[in-house]
Formats: structure tokens, C-alpha cells, sequence
């Protein structure tokens, strides 16, 4: 359990204000976090460049007073793969919102959240979920177009229903949120699972994702 040791964040923000604002998120989650707070994006990409120690997280802001946080999303990407990447902005245009999942980000909130809903987001990244501002959803879609898995083998054949609701669970959404946002019954939600489960060979929905990422599906 990621709660047992001491936690090491990047903190890229120019906005002092935010900076403390999101110190005191960290204050307030069970965990124990070091915070390595940086206010430019040069400074961002020196400090990976120099770094020794791998961090747990890291939090982004897009938006850098020197450049674009493009930059470091990507090169935090390249230096440390495998620790989740959490965007926090202003900035809610779908091709901002596209490039930075793209480019290696698993969040994606925009500023003004309420520290217990930053937090809860965060304890949620660091579980393994994928994450985005409820209002950033319909970007998503957008952009992924129909269906909203591009391609999948030939051999797995998942229903568009059935690709649209692996898409909301990669983006971290409950069963009941799931069955809000497609209008539908959780009873209904939970035989879609099954299914997919059984098309798949798989017990869980990480396992599905994963299955369906690898059979071709590219989720945005």
C-alpha cells in the first residue's frame, strides 16, 4: 500500500498562490509528502535531467510562465514512466486536453477544485485510475469521435456500448456514474461488464482495459 513510506511529488506551478494551495492538499491526504515545488518549466527540466530519485507523482500546470507545460509533461514521461502524471489548469480546449494525455499525462482537472476534491483525485491517480474534470468529458468524446475506441482486433469484437463504457472506466467513473452518463440501469452497467469480461478472458477492469489496449483499442 502506497501509504506505508514517504512520498515525493514535482509541483511544477508559476502561481504561488496555487503552489500553497496545493501544499495544503498534500498536508491534508494519510499519506506523508515531500513536495518539490518548481515555478518554471527550465527549471522543471533541469531538475529531471539532474534528478536521482524517482518521484511518486507528479502535478503540472500547463499554462508555465516560460513555456509550455507540454514540455515537462513529456519529459517527466520520458525520465520517470511509470508514475502517474497529474495536469491541473485553466486551459480546457480539446487539443490541450488531447496532447497532454498524449504525451504521457493520467489526469487531467481543471483549477479551482475544492482541496477535498483535489485530494480524493489524487488518492485516486495514485490507486491507478485515470482522471479528468466531469466537464472535460464531452471533449473527450469529441475528440475520439465514433466509436469511442478508434480500432479493436478482429477477433474481440466489443460492442460500441460496450467500448464507450471501458472508455468512462479508464476515466475513472463509478458504475453509478457510468450509468448516468449513458443512460442506462446499473443492473444493466454490470451486464456489460460480465460480457466483456467473458469476450476478454479477464476478472477485473484494469485486466480489460489493458486486454482491450493491447487487441487495439486506443482510448483518448
Amino acid at each position: 500500500m502506497y501509504k506505508s513510506k514517504v512520498l515525493r511529488v514535482l509541483l511544477v506551478e508559476d502561481d504561488p498562490v496555487f503552489i500553497e494551495a496545493y501544499k495544503r492538499v498534500f498536508a491534508a491526504l494519510p499519506s506523508e509528502w515531500e513536495i518539490k515545488a518548481i515555478q518554471d518549466g527550465a527549471s522543471a527540466l533541469a531538475s529531471l535531467n539532474e534528478s536521482t530519485h524517482s518521484f511518486d507523482l507528479a502535478l503540472i500546470d500547463i499554462a508555465l510562465s516560460d513555456m509550455s507545460g507540454q514540455d515537462v509533461i513529456s519529459k517527466t514521461h520520458q525520465r520517470f514512466p511509470h508514475i502517474p502524471i497529474l495536469v491541473v489548469s485553466a486551459l480546457n480546449s480539446e487539443k490541450t486536453l488531447s496532447s497532454a494525455i498524449r504525451l504521457g499525462a493520467h489526469g487531467y482537472l481543471l483549477k479551482g477544485e475544492s482541496v477535498q476534491s483535489l485530494g480524493a483525485s489524487i488518492e485516486l491517480l495514485m490507486q491507478g485510475q485515470y482522471l479528468v474534470s466531469p466537464s472535460l468529458t464531452r471533449n473527450l468524446f469529441k475528440l475520439a469521435g465514433a466509436p469511442v475506441v478508434e480500432t479493436i482486433a478482429h477477433n474481440i469484437v466489443l460492442t460500441p456500448r460496450e467500448l464507450e463504457l471501458l472508455q468512462h472506466i479508464w476515466l475513472g467513473r463509478t458504475y453509478i456514474q457510468c450509468a448516468d452518463l449513458m443512460h442506462i440501469s446499473l443492473h444493466t452497467v454490470r451486464s456489460h461488464i460480465r460480457r466483456i469480461y467473458g469476450k476478454l478472458g479477464v476478472n477485473n477492469n484494469r485486466q480489460a482495459i489493458s486486454c482491450a489496449k493491447l487487441a487495439g483499442a486506443v482510448f483518448l
